[in-house]
């Protein structure tokens, strides 16, 4: 009795190692994708979101009679906030990327396994037709690992000397500074909603709607 029970138990375990190593199929493959475009589209919203409130943030301690103190630990837990977007924007891009090259990569593999002529050139068509779809967001994607750095380097260093000295004319003198980091933003905000359309169109969502 007690030999069948772990005959059955070994075998019960044999079938779900078996069950978890089972290759992607495309459908799933698929999904991963569409899923991380998903998700990559909401941290992109939640960053644009978090580098205009740290803009709003940093341009009210400029104006007379401001809170210097609080408005500068809001800028503190912003600055780490877009540090950390930075590097989790280049790890997304490498991540999605990979996902891609095993979804396409795959699907190349197996078209020799359709033995049907015509069918084997319809699913090719479809493959390079999806793959069209994501030339122009490719292009966007390679700013990846660079476009976030100019902001987030300006941002780290306003912080650092605020918080060496903060008084209105620390504020004072640092303002030139924060024209630029206005502006390397406006690259980066225009690059997200670039990136979202491109999202947009891949995947069929709606537009991403605008926080109040």
């Amino acid at each position: 009795m007690k030999f069948q029970l772990k005959s059955i138990l070994a075998i019960a375990t044999l079938s779900v190692l078996i069950s978890g190593c089972a290759t992607p199929t495309g459908a799933d493959r698929a999904a991963k994708i569409e899923q991380n475009l998903k998700d990559g589209r909401t941290s992109l919203a939640t960053a644009k979101t978090t580098i205009n409130s740290t803009l709003t943030n940093l341009n009210a301690m400029q104006q007379e009679g401001a809170d210097l103190k609080t408005l500068y630990a809001t800028l503190v837990e912003n600055v780490a906030t877009i540090t950390d977007m930075s590097q989790r924007l280049k790890t997304g891009s490498r991540n999605f990327k990979t996902l891609y090259k095993q979804r396409y990569d795959a699907w190349k593999m197996s078209l020799n396994q359709i033995t049907d002529e015509d069918l084997r050139d319809d699913s090719r068509e479809r493959m390079e037709d999806q793959m069209e779809k994501y030339e122009d967001f490719f292009e966007l994607l390679n700013d990846a690992e660079t476009i976030m750095d100019p902001l987030a380097t300006k941002l780290a260093n306003i912080k650092k000397f605020l918080d060496l000295d903060l008084t209105p004319a620390s504020v004072e003198g640092v303002a030139k500074y924060i024209d630029r980091a206005n502006s390397n933003a406006e690259d980066v905000i225009e690059w997200i909603d670039d990136v979202t359309e491109e999202i947009n169109d891949i995947v069929g969502l709606p537009p991403v709607p605008v926080a109040e």
